[in-house]
């Protein structure tokens, strides 16, 4: 440990771990896997295809990556409600927890709530299944995008917050934790999206566990 590290351990009052989700505790992303899971191979692929331009440019910087997301998860859940929506989150967590965790990873969450860290999820995927499988590893805070529903609970396909991406990562962690000389921040990721975050941290950490 170098004197800058000792230094800053003695001076904050905690350490707060922020794991990105998708590809960094998972090995694979959820969003994909839970509309393959929840509407089955062919709707699924149909849905890709329908917006593969759209997909396609966002990769290349030329789309909103934001945008094309919430048209796909309109396109595959808008009308169903809040219920069912989170007792399929629920079942989607259940069947495929052990296969797609990474147990570096979560071997990491473990010993660090253990040792009485503070362990947040960063993620730009959907809270309704991330929550799943963040009680499931003992992790309380999640900070993800947020799907937007109407009157009625039922999901619009909207997104009721920005897409937890880039810098939207780092303005939710103010957010949630203003007091940032309080505490030391130690981030892992494993794409651009997070780049912004381990930036951010005092330790950051890209594709750590894989």
């Amino acid at each position: 440990m170098g004197h800058f590290d000792f230094l800053l351990n003695i001076l904050v009052d905690m350490t707060i771990a922020a794991y990105d989700f998708d590809g960094t505790i998972t090995k694979n992303d959820t969003f994909v896997g839970f509309a393959f899971y929840s509407k089955g191979c062919l709707y699924a692929v149909m849905a890709f295809l329908l917006y593969s331009p759209l997909i396609a440019a966002s990769i290349l910087k030329l789309y909103s990556n934001s945008k094309v997301k919430q048209k796909v998860f309109a396109f595959l859940f808008r009308g169903m409600s809040r219920k069912d929506f989170d007792n399929l989150c629920e079942r989607y967590c259940e069947s495929k927890f052990n296969g797609i965790i990474r147990q570096t990873a979560y071997d990491d969450i473990k010993q660090r709530i253990s040792n009485g860290e503070k362990v947040v999820i960063v993620s730009a995927s959907l809270s309704n299944w991330v929550l799943p499988f963040a009680r499931k590893m003992g992790v309380e805070d999640v900070l993800c995008t947020e799907a937007e529903f109407d009157g009625n609970d039922v999901l619009t396909g909207n997104f009721a917050t920005d897409n937890c991406y880039g810098m939207e990562k780092v303005r939710r962690l103010k957010q949630k934790y203003p007091d940032r000389q309080k505490f030391k921040l130690v981030a892992y990721g494993d794409s651009s999206g997070d780049r912004e975050m381990l930036d951010f941290a005092d330790e950051g950490f890209n594709r750590h566990f894989q």
